[in-house]
């Protein structure tokens, strides 16, 4: 008994709890505030047709993507009050413009001291027009260069990647940078942990970043109370407050680790023991990375002192952690972060120019298939133009919303000629794409409009390296183990999970 109310107590004043409370009295004002307007409901009728009608046509003329238009006129149209004050609340509540001019501030400052090879972009101009013009627009809208003398090296799996980690982690002399959206107890983060605190006790500058929403689930409460003596620094980036604000939208879903300015590694792979599948939650977990050498590491580092400076009055200079070493590498890199306070969707526009100039194949890894307008016409239209545009998908899904929205898909890209695959074995979570033996993505983002439009995401683009040769080789390793998804399969989908994909389809850009 003595057990269970100290379990109890533990459960009531746990931090969850009290966050979980703090909104829920926030959002009982907001229903009084309803309920004592519905006393005026024969006086307020018409002002809230009125209303209703002007935000709709605000948000027709605004720049959303289309999805996310119908998302928020469904509910506005269908409970009017509640949809229009839903709808001012995310949109024009102070938080958001106030994160958006720190952030421009950081950016601004830290893109001035990144710089772009002239020669280099000339040269394209004249031998490569399509590869120039993507380098263009990566450099004047993202700050982003391209580089033509960086090694790059994928990794098919989560477990080859972790342990060259290590090994590059063990080498580190000046500073470690680690940018994560999940930080979770266990195997993995104990190895790496290890040799962040004997680093950080040798003189090296050791810095952490992790996402605070998922900080919520997957660490204790207080957690970095633990590293109060390390001379580990740690950043939560964006962290719970019990604040109704739409700000926990936006959350930092990067992985970068980068090791003196000359090594950096990104992909799909958290910091949790699934992802090396120390530990079994959907079957096999399948993951991509890549690990980058020379100059290119560069853009790296910029994206992480940019979330590790917002906020801050004093900013470091990108210039104390440039590569020091040299590589000569065949082909071309364009490291590139996306963030949702520019307007500028660098990783969708990425996906786009690959999808829209393949000639003989389209090949693609996500664990969740939710595309807007543009990337569905942009996937059907290289179908039908003859190009071999296929999908590898979970077989075993975490999240089964997600996929009863996805199924809402499959019928008009099966038709269209985009061949479907589920793995088999288990959880595909890599986001890597590769067209034509020429170019490749791998990354941080996923098909869906979270991940292209609201969180903070990074990739790197290869074209004509030895690494599109190994992604395009991986992937059909990978479709070995996977069943194409037919007509008939789709035919067999339960009515419960269409009606439930059809409705959350309507909201799907806000979930």
């Amino acid at each position: 008994m003595n057990r269970f109310i100290k379990r109890l107590f533990k459960i009531v004043f746990s931090r969850a709890t009290v966050l979980g409370l703090s909104v829920f009295l926030q959002f009982v004002v907001l229903m009084a505030m309803f309920n004592w307007l519905a006393n005026y409901t024969i006086y307020m009728y018409m002002g809230i047709v009125g209303i209703s009608f002007l935000t709709i046509i605000v948000i027709i003329n605004s720049d959303s993507d289309a999805l996310v238009k119908i998302g928020w006129i469904v509910p506005i149209a269908t409970i009017p009050i509640f949809g229009i004050l839903f709808y001012l609340f995310m949109q024009y509540q102070p938080m958001p413009a106030i994160y958006r001019h720190r952030y421009k501030k950081v950016g601004e400052y830290i893109s001035t001291s990144t710089s772009c090879d002239q020669s280099l972009i000339k040269k394209l101009k004249i031998t490569n027009p399509e590869l120039y013009n993507l380098a263009h627009y990566s450099y004047k809208y993202g700050s982003y260069p391209i580089y033509d003398n960086s090694y790059v090296k994928y990794f098919s799996s989560g477990e080859p990647a972790f342990h060259r980690m290590l090994e590059e982690l063990n080498k580190a002399e000046k500073f470690i940078f680690l940018e994560s959206f999940i930080i979770e107890e266990g195997y993995m983060w104990e190895m790496i942990l290890d040799i962040l605190e004997a680093k950080a006790n040798k003189g090296v500058d050791v810095r952490v970043i992790y996402d605070g929403t998922c900080s919520v689930l997957h660490l204790p409460f207080r957690y970095l109370n633990n590293f109060a003596d390390s001379k580990i620094q740690f950043k939560i980036f964006n962290p719970i407050r019990p604040l109704l604000t739409s700000i926990q939208n936006n959350r930092d879903h990067r992985k970068i680790l980068i090791v003196d300015g000359n090594t950096a590694f990104t992909g799909g792979i958290n910091i949790s023991d699934e992802y090396i599948n120390q530990k079994k939650l959907f079957g096999h977990w399948k993951d991509t990375a890549v690990m980058i050498k020379g100059d290119a590491v560069c853009s790296f580092s910029a994206m992480f002192l940019q979330n590790w400076n917002f906020g801050k009055t004093e900013i470091d200079d990108i210039r104390n952690f440039l590569c020091t070493k040299q590589y000569n590498a065949r082909g071309f890199v364009i490291p590139y972060g996306d963030n949702p306070y520019t307007g500028e969707h660098l990783g969708l526009n990425f996906y786009l120019d690959i999808i829209n100039k393949a000639k003989s194949y389209v090949h693609i890894y996500t664990p969740y298939l939710i595309p807007n307008d543009n990337m569905l016409n942009a996937l059907e239209y290289a179908a039908k133009r003859g190009v071999d545009v296929k999908i590898i998908l979970p077989g075993i899904q975490d999240k089964n919303y997600c996929r009863a929205i996805a199924y809402r898909f499959y019928p008009q890209l099966v038709r269209s000629g985009v061949k479907l695959y589920h793995y088999t074995p288990g959880f595909v979570h890599a986001k890597s794409i590769v067209s034509d033996d020429k170019a490749a993505i791998v990354g941080t983002q996923n098909f869906d409009f979270r991940s292209l439009f609201f969180h903070f995401e990074c990739g790197a683009f290869f074209c004509q390296t030895a690494t599109v040769g190994d992604v395009e080789d991986d992937f059909n390793e990978t479709l070995k183990r996977c069943e194409e998804i037919t007509e008939d399969y789709i035919k067999r989908i339960n009515i419960p999970t269409r009606i439930q994909g059809t409705l959350l389809k309507l909201i799907a850009p806000l979930l």
